[in-house]
């Protein structure tokens, strides 16, 4: 009850301190998760734990707002981003050091054997080191004036990062930074890039792949690298997230209305290997129904569509390499209340932002100009 209370105060709080927010820039975006927020409350008339369908709607709520508030936050300055993008690299790679280096752990840390944390989900931080790793790459992209230093430090730290995500064992974290750029560079530059910038691409991601790997190699057990490079049929039928998507989709069969907004575990009630699907949108319709499924679909495609329009080539590049990574992490996680969804949306919202006020005809401004703009205003 007390819990409740708060979430309510926590909710008009965030009304009042948001008052002000446009929603102009992803109105569409904006309204179709508005639609699912608003079947989330009238869930609870349904849900068998009301409080807990309240909470979840609330959850929603804050977040929504947040990103919305945090994105506004971040492009009031030219070079917010490209701090914030630098700083990231480096706590990713500093909490990287601090894992392998067995300071989250009271079991010994064997080469042999994937990482594990007490009272930390493996998966979930490394998703998280994923989002870091890309946002180091995101700042060697969108730097203005590079540092060398500064340029050597993200280097360093992607390393550092690289070699965390394949002493963890996450096959879907790594596989999906890879695939997050080959589809980013895909979708973004197939249009207006030359063969010859195509091929420098290629050559710079093998380069930087294949020294990641060489690395991986002397640091890494042979038995760790083996579980990336051999994946089976059978490892994707035997897969536990397969099984836990089939009794989701097999309970909503029976029950068309849903759970009811956070009461997702009442369809895993009578297995013992999971309480949620592991999956944004099979958790949408389990919860929600085929309404709640199509209205998460309808999210992430009009924001598709928003960040098809970035006009700078490196900045379309960077919001597409977050959208696509975190849409395969979506196939894996139900985290659509939670910052390790929102926080890459608002870097997407920032980045798509940041063209709008501070690119012209595809250029971005030099750090020279935009001092002048600034002195002028």
């Amino acid at each position: 009850m007390v819990l409740s209370f708060l979430r309510i105060i926590t909710v008009i709080i965030a009304l009042s301190f948001f008052q002000n927010i446009k929603f102009a820039p992803f109105g569409n975006s904006v309204l179709i998760f508005a639609l699912f927020i608003v079947l989330a409350l009238l869930s609870t008339t349904w849900a068998e734990n009301k409080l807990r369908a309240l909470s979840y709607t609330f959850q929603l709520i804050v977040m929504l707002l947040y990103a919305l508030k945090s994105m506004y936050k971040i492009v009031e300055h030219k070079l917010t981003l490209e701090v914030l993008a630098f700083t990231s690299s480096c706590t990713g790679a500093l909490v990287s050091f601090l894992a392998i280096s067995g300071t989250f752990t009271s079991s010994q840390i064997l080469s042999t054997k994937r990482l594990v944390f007490d009272s930390i989900g493996v998966n979930a931080l490394a998703i998280s080191i994923g989002f870091f790793f890309l946002l180091g790459i995101i700042y060697l992209l969108i730097s203005i004036e590079k540092n060398r230093i500064k340029v050597i430090i993200v280097v360093l730290s992607l390393f550092m990062m690289g070699i965390f995500l394949l002493r963890t064992g996450t096959r879907s974290v790594l596989w999906g930074v890879f695939f997050s750029i080959i589809l980013s560079g895909t979708v973004s530059l197939s249009s207006k890039i030359t063969i010859k910038q195509f091929v420098k691409y290629l050559l710079v991601f093998a380069a930087s792949l294949g020294m990641l790997y060489f690395i991986g190699l002397i640091l890494i057990d042979e038995t760790l690298l083996d579980r990336f490079k051999q994946i089976r049929v059978s490892d994707i039928a035997s897969n536990s997230r397969l099984y836990l998507w089939m009794i989701g989709l097999d309970w909503y069969s029976q029950h068309l209305l849903g759970t009811g907004a956070g009461n997702e575990m009442i369809a895993y009630q009578n297995i013992s290997m999971g309480r949620e699907a592991h999956n944004i949108f099979i958790s949408a319709i389990v919860q929600l129904g085929m309404v709640g499924i199509v209205l998460i679909i309808l999210f992430f495609f009009s924001l598709f569509m928003k960040l098809r329009k970035i006009t700078n080539l490196r900045l379309k590049f960077s919001a597409m390499l977050i959208y696509i990574y975190i849409i395969l992490q979506a196939l894996k996680g139900s985290f659509l209340q939670t910052r390790l969804l929102w926080i890459p949306l608002i870097l997407i919202f920032s980045i798509s932002m940041h063209d709008r006020l501070f690119s012209v005809q595809g250029k971005i401004f030099s750090k020279r100009k935009y001092q002048r703009m600034q002195a002028q205003r």
